[in-house]
């Protein structure tokens, strides 16, 4: 059974959080992410680490959807604006690309990436 869990994206009603990836502020992603979506990754990365996420973000979201990449604050860090039209993000797809990565939702249309220090 699914649910739309904000107009942008859709959960799976028995999706749960491993302990390690829940804390404050903390809010699970959907399953699914239609439309426009911003990413969230840490000012830290190097320039090769970007080059990465954004052939990771190709393969996963398709080729030409990525339309803004830019720094926002060192404290917020990277945007990647993507546009994904008629294709769809899956966030578990996401996640095999990333899987030291924490995947959030910080809002219905904002997803936060983290990497463990």
């Amino acid at each position: 059974t699914s649910r739309t869990a904000t107009g942008r994206g859709t959960t799976s009603c028995g999706a749960s959080a491993s302990p390690a990836a829940t804390g404050p502020g903390w809010r699970p992603p959907a399953v699914t992410y239609t439309g426009r979506i911003y990413l969230m990754f840490p000012s830290s990365l190097s320039q090769g680490r970007l080059e990465s996420v954004w052939e990771a973000l190709d393969q996963v979201a398709g080729s030409g959807v990525i339309t803004d990449t830019r720094l926002i604050s060192r404290e917020a860090g990277i945007q990647f604006t993507l546009d994904l039209g008629n294709h769809e993000l899956d966030i578990e797809a996401l996640k095999s690309k990333f899987p030291d990565a924490q995947v959030s939702a910080m809002e219905e249309d904002r997803l936060r990436i983290d990497w463990p220090d």
